[in-house]
């Protein structure tokens, strides 16, 4: 006897379809895109996805009217925390960080360290594996389908240790150590380190090309950065495998006439991903249109956000180092920016209030960081991606998310 199929939503109205927005119907059936009908004629047609058996699903229709866009859900991949919970300290906090975000229209995200023993980051790459993998348990339940109200965990993001002190930002210079140590480290007990899918580190320290190197080959995304390389030092970490730049002009060296520095070498090298802090603060609004037209989606927007995101002013932590918040500024005793205060979906807001189309503005923070993750399920509103959605405004402003087919009760307009 042939089983029931499964329930189908269609979602009729404008959405962002590559470059530009497109109207159209997206039918979703499984926690994915089963099919796309583009309109009006003229516009280039998908073709569905193949019929189920069995008897007719359950339909349900819903139309998102003007001014507001579908998206695809946004990707964080450089988060510290937010709502007052620290991505690194432990799955309970995890899981309510991943609820934050949801909430606020991220649909996938990598928890992100800063510098710290390598006891306590093996312990960080952990718990964010079991988080992950809880969460996915979660996912699969029988019917009926649990309403998924987190972001998705991607894996671990971590930012050091294995950086230059000199440019070490809010980094504990206590916890700072050689890429060779860490390689070391790595080489010795390979399982502890398995989550983690972005790595970052500065390549002129001892044993840093070779560090490069063998993570290259292992697949994860290799991130130069907190660094004092110079462009020819940079340029050969790209070539040695690294795919990535660190928040972009900070804690590197920037753009000279005769010593064009890191962010030199990442603009030059078309296969490199360049991420960037949309707040205001760490990139002069005035570049951001600038490092589009260069970069194009090698864009990334990133958060970086600390704890603190998403509250008032105040003393708060990032790791082991204290950090005062004052009007949106948050910094350590020594002045230094320590991370930011804003969303993901802030930074989209902000690229569109700087002149970027939405389509240009969304991509940095869908596309993107799907494309550097080697994820194709994700970042995209195509035939087989996971249906994890969110509704804009004109502004680029988040009305509601979307996990797995599933409307967030707590973005549900």
């Amino acid at each position: 006897m042939a089983s029931q199929a499964e329930p189908e939503r269609h979602l009729e109205g404008s959405f962002v379809y590559g470059p530009r927005v497109v109207r159209g119907t997206i039918t979703i059936r499984g926690g994915r895109i089963a099919s796309l009908a583009i309109d009006p004629a003229g516009e280039r047609r998908v073709s569905p996805g193949s019929a189920p058996t069995g008897a007719p699903p359950e339909t349900a229709r819903e139309r998102v009217e003007a001014p507001f866009v579908i998206s695809p859900g946004f990707i964080d991949v450089h988060v510290h925390g937010g709502g007052g919970l620290s991505a690194m300290s432990g799955p309970l906090e995890l899981d309510r960080l991943a609820a934050v975000l949801a909430a606020r229209g991220i649909t996938s995200f990598l928890p992100t360290s800063v510098s710290a023993p390598l006891a306590e980051l093996a312990r960080f790459a952990a718990d964010v594996r079991a988080t992950r993998i809880a969460q996915e348990g979660r996912r699969t339940e029988p019917q009926p389908r649990p309403v998924v109200a987190r972001a998705r965990i991607l894996g671990a993001n971590l930012e050091g240790p294995a950086i230059d002190p000199d440019h070490r930002g809010a980094h504990d210079p206590a916890s700072i150590i050689d890429p060779a140590e860490l390689l070391a480290a790595w080489r010795a007990n390979p399982g502890d380190w398995t989550e983690v899918r972005i790595l970052t580190l500065a390549p002129e320290r001892p044993g840093g090309l070779e560090l490069v190197r063998h993570l290259a080959e292992l697949g994860v995304v290799v991130s130069v950065g907190h660094t004092g390389a110079s462009f020819d030092e940079a340029r050969t970490a790209f070539l040695a495998g690294a795919r990535a730049t660190t928040h972009l002009l900070n804690a590197m060296t920037g753009v000279a006439a005769r010593a064009p520095g890191v962010a030199g070498a990442a603009l030059a090298q078309p296969r490199v991903t360049v991420e960037l802090i949309a707040d205001g603060l760490h990139v002069d609004p005035g570049l951001w249109p600038v490092l589009w037209k260069v970069l194009g989606r090698r864009l990334l927007l990133v958060s970086d956000a600390m704890p603190a995101a998403g509250l008032g002013d105040g003393t708060y932590r990032l790791g082991s180092m204290a950090v005062s918040v004052r009007d949106g500024r948050a910094t350590t005793a020594s002045g230094s920016l320590a991370g930011s205060t804003i969303s993901l979906a802030d930074a989209v807001v902000n690229l569109v209030a700087a002149g970027l189309p939405l389509p240009r503005a969304v991509a940095a923070a869908t596309l993107t960081p799907a494309r550097l993750l080697g994820r194709p399920d994700l970042g995209r509103i195509r035939i087989g991606a996971r249906a994890d959605l969110v509704v804009l405004d004109p502004a680029g402003r988040v009305e509601r998310t979307m996990i797995d087919g599933e409307w967030l009760a707590s973005t549900a307009g």
